[in-house]
């Protein structure tokens, strides 16, 4: 959604990271703790990220492929 809006997403892994440092608990022991693993969540991020760069380079439209 943020790259279809225009945004940057470049550093939308930092974001993530910075954002698990800030407030670990929102990583384990809350409703959030559903979500994958950090090791996980980094990868599924870096993967989408270059799935949009890739795409916006092939003017193709950003639709996600991955699930």
């Amino acid at each position: 959604m943020l790259a279809s809006a225009g945004v940057d997403t470049t550093d939308v892994s930092t974001f993530w990271r910075r954002m698990a440092a800030e407030y670990p608990q929102t990583i384990k022991g809350s409703y959030a703790a559903s979500h994958p693993a950090s090791g996980e969540r980094w990868a599924n991020i870096e993967a989408v990220n270059n799935e949009i760069l890739a795409k916006k380079g092939q003017g193709l439209p950003l639709v996600p492929e991955r699930k």
